[in-house]
């Protein structure tokens, strides 16, 4: 890869924020645990029949109602739970709303019915301690996990036994499949009538063990993990159907290779007929299959995509209220996230959204189908709008339009918007939006400012130009007190990996209270958004494509070049931070291009791609088998004798994302090169260090980096 000698010029106008600038210094401890965070409403929700809403007060200790018409009125507190036999909350639980007088909470493995009017409280599922990944039904029924096999019962159930008996290492049932790629997030789907359970099968015999000490225990125990790593063997998944009242399990009746991917799991409304996206392994063809229920036989192929790169379907079937035979689909097929609209024999009825921009999600229907309701990024990438969107002739009507980055939920009727967002300067806020008079009805929440007190420096977004002309967005923290007669030494903060995006119109414009520490600490911080992050269509990501790593770091050194032309930026002392994929090219900058920066600090980082999952490593590398000169060029090992300057690398040590031998292998080849790499292990952490311990980390990450880069 060429180093990038040439300055780039930044376009058009920059963004500066200066927050307000008192006193004081950001403590570690308390910017992890929250408590420097804005305040918000919590568990804001529509309430189950009628036209009012509830939420939460920031303090978790009030429940409020509203109507459009009425102003919000405390109707139940803590104190109240705790009265009504709740004893051990300290804080209010999130609800469910059954109707207007019941709420249902968990309170460990019970299901609580708390009745407003009678301040009563009746357990209603009493599940056995163990269980674990319990979903819910529509009226209630039961499933949840133990021991890797499926339980599942009607309300009424009191005494569990398991639907399914050989679950173990080797086999497991109801978890998500596919290590949480391509939206899958849970393995247990109940039907829209609760008279049918589908679950996950995974058989991972094939798969590689991972041998783990499991430090937390005393002497440490062997705890072997399956980890399938890419071009090896993969998960087996199958797709059960329990029948609820009979007992009875089939699966369904899959064609194709072991090792293809079973995604997007969708019931039609009529609980008789389910969908299930087929991806293959190599991932460039995605096929929408429709199944019987009842018999687990194939129906129909609705329609197949494919892309000489990838496809990744992230979203099933999205069907319309009151139209049971058509649903809406998310599809990347123009090259942007997009909805279109489909019947369930496969007809496209047409494309509802199009443009150089992304729907990002789809936020509900009015209860009449006529209007569907979408968060994009048609504004801008940086920011999230909400959008009304006619499903007869597509139309598309902006709802929000204070710039930021807006979460919405619409009520039943289609009239009502809760709008929450927040933007680089404004903390956060919650207001009653009226839909149809186009009116903001009651400012609901508006946080106050939770850095008031502290100093902090000037922050600008700003866009930089990439090598081949793609804009690229930037964000810059000045240190506090910034003197521009003088030379400071510099931190590039990134990611730069895909569904990730750094850079945004929120609060503190998306920068972490660490960074703003980091400045504090008379540091520069910039952070790019480069090529394979998230926001920017297909084509931005797809960049990346079979050379993780190249286009990345060709993107990250435009702003190297930013900073070296400053000059109040002292080149010789320029640092690198990340974690993860960070990591990874924090380590890529340290060793394959020398001497650019001082200093790096590298969390969690891939080493070897050939060590990471199948399903996410295959997608943007193909296999090893297909791409080995991809693999070669970002396998990090061969370039550690090129280390100039301090490298510091970190991994917790139960870390089954990223497995440690990663960074392990990175540090035996300096040992053999007599190369000095710096390495702390975090013995009982997984792929990230949180709660109070990451103030730890945080502290050495800054001190490495104040020890090496002298900052005052």
């Amino acid at each position: 890869m060429n180093r990038i000698y040439a300055i780039f010029l930044i376009l058009g106008l920059s963004m500066p924020v200066l927050l307000p600038a008192q006193s004081g210094r950001i403590d570690l401890e308390a910017a992890v645990t929250g408590e420097l965070d804005p305040e918000r409403l919590g568990n804001l929700q529509w309430i189950a029949g009628e036209t009012a809403f509830s939420y939460i007060d920031p303090a978790g200790e009030q429940l409020f109602r509203a109507t459009p018409g009425t102003p919000p009125a405390v109707i139940c507190t803590l104190a109240d739970l705790q009265q009504a036999g709740a004893e051990d909350l300290t804080s209010f639980p999130s609800l469910k709303w059954e109707d207007p007088v019941h709420f249902l909470f968990w309170q460990g493995n019970h299901l609580q019915r708390y009745h407003l009017t009678e301040r009563t409280l009746t357990t209603v599922v009493l599940l056995p301690d163990v269980a674990t990944l319990r979903e819910e039904g529509p009226g209630l029924e039961m499933a949840f996990t133990i021991g890797h096999n499926v339980y599942a019962g009607p309300l009424n159930t009191e005494n569990w036994s398991p639907r399914t008996e050989d679950g173990g290492h080797d086999i497991r049932y109801g978890e998500a499949a596919s290590r949480f790629e391509f939206g899958i997030t849970k393995g247990l789907f109940w039907s829209p009538d609760g008279q049918h359970l589908a679950f996950y099968r995974i058989d991972q015999r094939a798969v590689y063990d991972c041998p783990f000490p499991d430090y937390n225990q005393f002497p440490a125990q062997y705890l072997p993990v399956k980890y399938p790593m890419a071009g090896d063997s993969s998960q087996y998944v199958q797709l059960g159907i329990l029948n609820l009242r009979s007992g009875q399990i089939h699966y369904l009746q899959v064609e194709g290779p072991y090792d293809q991917y079973l995604t997007n799991i969708t019931w039609h409304p009529d609980g008789r007929r389910i969908y299930v996206v087929l991806v293959n392994r190599a991932q460039d063809e995605a096929r929408l299959q429709e199944y019987d229920a009842t018999t687990g036989a194939l129906l129909r192929t609705l329609f197949t995509e494919t892309n000489d790169k990838y496809v990744e379907p992230e979203h099933g079937p999205i069907f319309i209220p009151g139209e049971e035979e058509e649903f809406l689909w998310f599809s990347e097929r123009d090259g942007y996230q997009h909805l279109y609209h489909y019947r369930t024999d496969g007809t496209l009825l047409g494309q509802l959204t199009e443009g150089d921009w992304e729907v990002s999600s789809l936020n509900g229907f009015d209860e009449k189908g006529k209007y569907v309701f979408l968060t994009t990024t048609q504004e801008s990438p940086l920011e999230r709008h909400l959008y009304r969107l006619k499903l007869k002739d597509g139309s598309l009507e902006r709802l929000t339009t204070a710039p930021g980055v807006h979460r919405g939920q619409v009520d039943p009727s289609g009239r009502y918007l809760l709008d929450t967002w927040s933007s680089r300067d404004l903390p956060g806020r919650t207001q009653l939006f009226d839909i149809k008079k186009g009116e903001v009805l009651r400012v609901l929440h508006e946080a106050a400012n939770p850095l008031a007190e502290y100093e902090l420096g000037e922050m600008e977004i700003m866009t930089l130009e990439a090598e081949d002309g793609t804009p690229l967005y930037a964000r810059l923290i000045k240190p506090v007190g910034f003197d521009p007669a003088q030379r400071y030494p510099a931190i590039v903060y990134l990611y730069n990996g895909p569904h990730v995006q750094l850079i945004q119109d929120r609060w503190l414009g998306g920068a972490q209270l660490f960074l703003h520490h980091l400045a504090q600490s008379g540091y520069v911080v910039l952070t790019v958004d480069g090529r394979g992050s998230a926001g920017r269509g297909l084509a931005f990501e797809q960049a990346i494509y079979r050379q993780l790593g190249t286009a990345e770091m060709q993107d990250q050194l435009q702003g190297v070049a930013y900073l070296k032309a400053q000059p109040w930026v002292d080149a010789d002392r320029l640092g690198v931070y990340g974690w993860s994929y960070g990591g990874f090219m924090t380590t890529s900058l340290m060793l394959r291009q020398p001497g650019t920066f001082a200093v790096g600090v590298a969390g969690g980082p891939v080493i070897d791609w050939r060590q990471y999952e199948v399903m996410y490593t295959e997608r943007y590398m193909d296999t090893p088998q297909e791409n080995p000169e991809g693999y070669e060029q970002a396998m990090l090992v061969p370039y550690v004798d090129q280390l100039q300057g301090q490298l510091l690398v970190i991994h917790g040590l139960q870390d089954s994302t990223v497995l440690p031998q990663h960074s392990l292998r990175l540090i035996r080849q300096a040992e053999q090169l007599d190369v000095q790499i710096d390495y702390y292990p975090y013995p009982t952490y997984p792929h990230n260090v949180r709660g109070r311990d990451r103030a730890h980390l945080l502290t050495k990450i800054r001190r490495y980096f104040d020890l090496h880069l002298q900052a005052e």
